[in-house]
């Protein structure tokens, strides 16, 4: 668990608050095509608080039948998608959002 030194915030409290201040943004972007709005706003979020090597990431899900442009954040290898759950999971096209699912390139 990484602190920031000069604020005194962990990853996972700017995640937190990220969450708690953004649910909105968050709503909008498991819209069909919209993660990327939530991908760039937690990046210059978590920049904001400390954490600039937050990266937004451009890639694909491999969802059962499909892969499917998509994007998400990461933290030191750590994938942080708020958007995933809503889009493929509770949407049918992938029992989960397991990390093995998160494709950088096209197989």
């Amino acid at each position: 668990m990484k602190i920031n030194e000069l604020t005194g915030l962990t990853i996972e409290d700017v995640i937190e608050q990220f969450k708690k201040q953004n649910q909105d943004d968050i709503e909008f972007g498991c819209q069909d095509g919209a993660c990327g709005h939530t991908a760039a706003m937690f990046d210059d979020f978590a920049a904001k608080k400390g954490f600039g090597m937050v990266e937004r990431v451009q890639g694909f899900f491999q969802a059962d039948s499909e892969i499917i442009p998509h994007q998400w954040n990461e933290f030191r290898d750590q994938i942080i998608d708020f958007t995933g759950h809503a889009q493929f999971v509770e949407t049918g096209l992938s029992p989960d959002t397991n990390e093995e699912r998160y494709l950088y390139k096209l197989p």
